[in-house]
Parts: structure tokens; sequence; C-alpha cells
């Protein structure tokens, strides 16, 4: 190689690498419910190699890869996606997916009771009572119905048949200060009226 090919090389190396750089740092900050355990969404897309082993290993296939998009830096990246699944560590013990983790974008909580995937919020228009997400949620109290008469209903059973009508104006709704962002209510909601947020993006009521 003369020196007039090594100049040329290194001008094009350089502004590949700036044109690389300009990309990611224009690229549109997308918003994903991440796998329990996963690290702060700023260092995430830089440790994680995009691998797949997590998606692979969940037994509900509740992970997923985010897409083709602008957001050019989490291309391939994990997240939650509920209408493949729902995660099942608050419910028995799995954790897979930080297990399988080669390089730390996924680590391991100590205590899955303090860890806070999202938060979920349910459209109340198009809620029709069928209480779905009573029956799968795996945090006590978290989903909770209106009592007109006092503290609302934390138990399926206890809330009368007429004031759970599929026209009831009262519906269910999620106390976002207990909800852990699993994502098995959006799963089984029939009419898909469950939205998902990220734990940095906690909306709070119903």
């Amino acid at each position: 190689m003369n020196r007039r090919e090594f100049l040329r090389y290194t001008v094009e190396a350089g502004l590949m690498a700036g044109l690389a750089g300009t990309c990611l740092a224009l690229s549109a900050d997308g918003r994903y419910v991440r796998p329990p355990g996963a690290i702060a969404e700023e260092h995430l897309y830089r440790k994680c190699v995009k691998c797949g082993v997590c998606v692979e290993v969940c037994p509900t296939r509740a992970l997923d890869f985010v897409g083709l998009s602008w957001d050019l830096k989490n291309i391939g990246t994990s997240r939650l996606n509920t209408r493949h699944g729902g995660c099942i560590a608050w419910r028995r013990s799995c954790l897979k997916c930080a297990e399988a983790c080669p390089t730390g974008a996924l680590v391991k909580p100590a205590d899955i009771k303090l860890v806070r995937m999202g938060s979920a919020l349910v459209r109340e228009t198009e809620c029709i009572n069928c209480m779905m997400c009573f029956r799968e949620c795996p945090i006590e109290g978290a989903v909770l119905f209106p009592n007109p008469n006092g503290e609302p209903y934390r138990r399926l059973l206890d809330i009368p048949s007429a004031l759970a009508d599929r026209h009831s104006h009262l519906k269910v709704y999620i106390d976002n200060s207990l909800c852990v962002g699993c994502g098995l209510c959006a799963h089984v909601c029939p009419p898909k009226c469950i939205d998902m947020s990220p734990q940095h993006e906690v909306r709070i009521g119903a």
C-alpha cells in the first residue's frame, strides 16, 4: 500500500466512523418495557450484543427484538411484547433471561419483589369488565375495582356481579404503586385495552 492509498483508506474509515456516530446521535429513542434485571436504558444498548439468548430462553415467549426503526442503537435489543406473552417471574421462580445474558446487559435481581419492569394502564372506554386481568395479575392489590360504598375491591370474589357488568360505568383500574409491569394482564385482555409503559415512564392514574 502506497502513501496515497493509505491516506484514502484513512479518510474513508474516518468518514464511516463519523457517519456511524452521527446515526447514533440522531437515533430516535424508543420506549420499551425491558426484561427484569435490565440495566439503565442509556447503558443497555452499549452492553447488549444482540445475541438473542434472552429471547430464546423465555418460557412464555414474552420477549422479542426491537425491529427496524429510527431507534438505530436499540435495534436487536430485547423487549417485552405482550402480544406473545407476559413475564412470570413474580409468579414462580424464573429469571432465565437474566441468567442467560452473557454481557451483563441483564443482571439477575437479588429479590424480584424489588424489581419493576414498568406499569400498566387500562383504557376504560374499551374495557368490558371481563376480569381476566384480576385473574392473571401476580401482585395482590395491583388490580382494583371501584367500590361506590368504600375502599376499592382488591379480590375478584368480592365484586358484586351487578357492578362488574360489561356495560357498567365502573371499570377495572391498576394501582401503579404496586404494578410491576409483567404484562400478563395485557397479554390475556380480550379487547387489548391495556397499555404498558416502561419503568422510567410510569403513568399515574387510570
